[in-house]
């Protein structure tokens, strides 16, 4: 006889499961040393999003052969990409000193690749920062995942600042993103 659908029939219902709440995160991230404007913990909390985390690659394109009219295929000897973009979206408040410093701190990094101020650029170990954590946990604090990118720098700029008077809307650093070429992940 079929399962009627009914509270008592659901597996994840009767064993009390929890659902994966996207809210319940947390980030920290460690620059390069001697960024100045920049306060690792302050900066963290403006943080609002965090996307880009499919560090799970999948298999690499096939590669077809050809037999007598027959295509077979196999999976390519090397992947596509090898590494990951994280993106993440940052609120921007100003502090006792009227300064936008998660703004300024973000935009000091960017520079510290290449300044176009000067056309001064670094080497990664001056611009590279890490580790980037990342962790998924559920309402009561338990950690459920973890990704860990040991070595981050930034590879977009800083979105314009557009004012607009007609606008209620507050200013957001969106997709600011981070290249990570080693990483690990681990669930529970």
């Amino acid at each position: 006889m079929a399962k009627l659908p009914h509270y008592r029939n659901s597996t994840a219902a009767m064993n009390k499961f929890e659902p994966v709440y996207l809210n319940l995160f947390e980030i920290t991230m460690q620059p390069p040393a001697g960024l100045p404007n920049w306060t690792t913990p302050l900066l963290m909390e403006q943080v609002i999003k965090v996307s880009g985390l499919d560090v799970d690659k999948t298999p690499p394109a096939g590669v077809q052969q050809t037999y007598k009219g027959w295509t077979r295929s196999y999976s390519n000897a090397k992947l596509d990409q090898t590494f990951v973009d994280i993106a993440v979206d940052f609120e921007v408040n100003l502090d006792d000193a009227n300064s936008m410093y998660m703004y300024n701190g973000l935009k000091e990094w960017c520079r510290r690749i290449f300044n176009p101020l000067t056309g001064e650029m670094s080497l990664k170990k001056d611009y590279a920062g890490g580790p980037m954590v990342v962790e998924a946990y559920n309402r009561q604090g338990d950690v459920f995942r973890r990704y860990t990118f040991d070595v981050v720098w930034p590879t977009t700029n800083i979105n314009a600042i557009e004012f607009d008077y007609n606008s209620t809307d507050k200013f957001t650093i969106s997709g600011f993103t981070f290249r990570a070429d080693y990483w690990n992940d681990v669930a529970s």
